[in-house]
């Protein structure tokens, strides 16, 4: 019996052990899936760890303490089963792609979009390397036969089991989801898939493009108002962002005092200067002390000025005009422009564009405008704010990209002459002036329209 045994167990160790070879393999296969993963969220570490040492300067939100952040119901995750087959084979796409006068058909596009369920979705991005990326890139700047029919084919994989693919094809779908002869079902498809994402990067993606169904939409401006307390900042500050928009704020209870709110608790330096943006939009007086404290305050963080400066100008002046314009946001603005000394960050940049709008001379079909202009005219002095433009495009010690932004808004005021002499000053700045002085030589040599 003994012997029998001895020649079972020596037979028995004769066999190769091709399972546990193949689970090798795997195990290395999920090693790398797992380093892959852990550069990802070392990314996502050092950008929390960035936002959390902005936020540590700041008193309105120390006051309170960290502000609590509602956790939305968890909601299904995309399909897992099958990914959808390209409707062209490898071969195919190859000899459309070396065919620059081919047209890009709706199979060549579902191909190409369907490709990059082999790229890696990074922190805020398609990995640019991929090769199957490039190939879509190329393959959109073939002409298109019709935008309507990528716009549904981007809908139809929303709900992708690749985050890439999702992640590219939110974009396109918005375009059709939202358009004036938009599908009926196409609203709904997109918010249903939105309500479904899992992956935050994805969602934040498909947020960031409903400007134009939360003008029209109710459901799509309920879901705003619950995704702007997710759990992930990256989310809710999209969500600020759409919910600022003027045409959605105004069409949307409880709005204004969502986003005066989040100003001033949440606990992400990101979403409360999105939201500060957002609070200028309906020109509402109690905006104006939410933006002198803050932007008065000298403990506040850089990016939440940029963004209460962005939402500060467009209680006076942006585009669309305002209809209700405060004179109080006026002069606030021109108590920062005229502030001294500055510096990269005094005053801020972000907004600084609109400012060109604040014309006084419009043409016959500008309806709105002129009736803007009737409702300042009592208080707005436009040479102050010339004089104020022109000392920060010399200043040195102002951001380049806010002296860059005056330099258009002058020549929007129909300043050339004023731009001539600016650009001589500059040149005598020295080669830090180099380009602004190029660009106000240029902009003072342009002809009226």
């Amino acid at each position: 019996m003994n012997l029998r045994w001895l020649l079972l167990l020596g037979a028995l160790s004769a066999v190769p052990m091709v399972g546990c070879d193949s689970k090798s393999k795997d195990s290395k296969a999920e090693k790398a899936d797992e380093d892959d993963e852990d550069d990802a969220k070392d990314k996502e570490k050092k950008k929390k760890k960035k936002d959390k040492e902005k936020e540590g300067g700041e008193k309105s939100a120390k006051a309170s303490g960290e502000a609590s952040v509602a956790t939305p119901p968890v909601l299904p995750a995309p399909p897992s089963g099958p990914a959808p087959v390209a409707p062209l084979s490898k071969e195919q796409f190859a000899e459309f792609l070396k065919d620059k006068s081919k047209p890009l058909t709706s199979d060549v596009f579902e191909t190409a979009l369907l490709g990059l369920a082999e790229c890696r979705l990074e922190t805020s991005s398609i990995d640019y390397k991929c090769q199957a990326l490039k190939n879509f890139h190329e393959a959109s700047s073939h002409k298109s036969e019709d935008f309507k029919t990528q716009g549904m084919v981007a809908l139809k994989h929303l709900r992708h089991p690749a985050n890439a693919v999702r992640f590219k094809a939110a974009f396109e779908a918005s375009l059709r989801a939202f358009s004036y002869d938009a599908p009926k079902e196409g609203p709904a498809q997109y918010l249903e898939a939105a309500k479904a994402e899992s992956d935050p990067i994805v969602l934040a993606q498909q947020v960031s493009h409903l400007t134009s169904g939360g003008r029209k939409n109710a459901e799509i401006r309920t879901f705003l108002m619950e995704t702007v307390e997710h759990k992930e900042p990256r989310v809710r500050e999209a969500a600020a962002r759409i919910l600022g928009d003027a045409e959605v704020l105004a069409a949307t209870s409880g709005g204004f005092d969502k986003l005066l709110a989040k100003t001033q608790s949440d606990p992400d330096t990101g979403v409360r200067a999105a939201a500060c943006a957002g609070l200028g939009s309906t020109q509402d007086p109690k905006s104006i002390p939410v933006f002198k404290q803050l932007l008065e305050d000298a403990s506040t963080a850089d990016e939440l000025k940029q963004g209460c400066w962005d939402g500060l100008i467009q209680t006076w002046v942006a585009l669309p005009y305002p209809k209700a314009p405060l004179k109080e946001g006026f002069e606030l603005v021109m108590k920062g422009l005229e502030a001294k000394p500055r510096n990269k960050n005094t005053p801020p940049w972000r907004g600084l564009s609109k400012l060109q709008w604040a014309k006084t001379e419009f043409k016959n079909y500008d309806k709105s405008g002129a009736e803007w202009y009737g409702k300042v005219k009592p208080y707005y002095e436009q040479p102050r704010l010339i004089k104020a433009l022109e000392s920060i495009a010399l200043d040195k010690d102002a951001n380049t990209s806010a002296r860059t932004d005056v330099l258009y808004t002058l020549r929007q005021f129909k300043q050339q002459k004023l731009l001539a002499t600016i650009a001589t000053a500059l040149k005598k700045q020295g080669a830090d002036a180099k380009y602004l002085a190029e660009r106000a030589d240029k902009l003072s040599k342009e002809k009226d329209k």
